[in-house]
């Protein structure tokens, strides 16, 4: 915090000290609008805040696309792993089913299906995959 406002402070300062070497009076023209008396150090620094603020909205844009690019990317994801799932369980009873016709004793049922190897989820992350 004391960091944040020492470095406001100095900017300020310097913005300060530009503005007092840099008060000579200009004629802004826009188009056919010409705006006489205006201070040079006004027509910088706004330009300089001009920047700053569609830089923010190209990168909030930026931003933006990539959240919606991610959340399609997790979205295949869930649904890879759902039929991932179904699959190892197809596998199992086709496992089952290839033991039973050649006369084994379907043993391994139970201890295969005790657990499954798969990522256990953080609250948020499963929060995060319901959008």
């Amino acid at each position: 915090m004391i960091f944040a406002l020492l470095v406001a402070l100095l900017i300020g300062a310097g913005v300060a000290f530009f503005a007092v070497q840099n008060t000579h009076f200009i004629t802004l023209t826009i188009a056919n609008y010409a705006i006489p008396g205006v201070p040079l150090y006004v027509v910088v620094i706004g330009a300089l805040v001009l920047g700053v603020i569609i830089s923010l909205v190209l990168h909030l844009i930026g931003s933006f696309s990539s959240l919606l690019e991610t959340r399609g990317k997790d979205t295949a994801l869930a649904n890879t792993e759902r039929e991932n799932k179904v699959l190892r369980q197809q596998l199992q009873t086709l496992r089952i089913e290839n033991a039973r016709l050649r006369g084994e004793r379907p043993a391994a049922q139970n201890r295969e299906q005790v657990h499954e190897d798969r990522p256990r989820y953080s609250f948020l992350e499963r929060f995060r995959h319901s959008f």
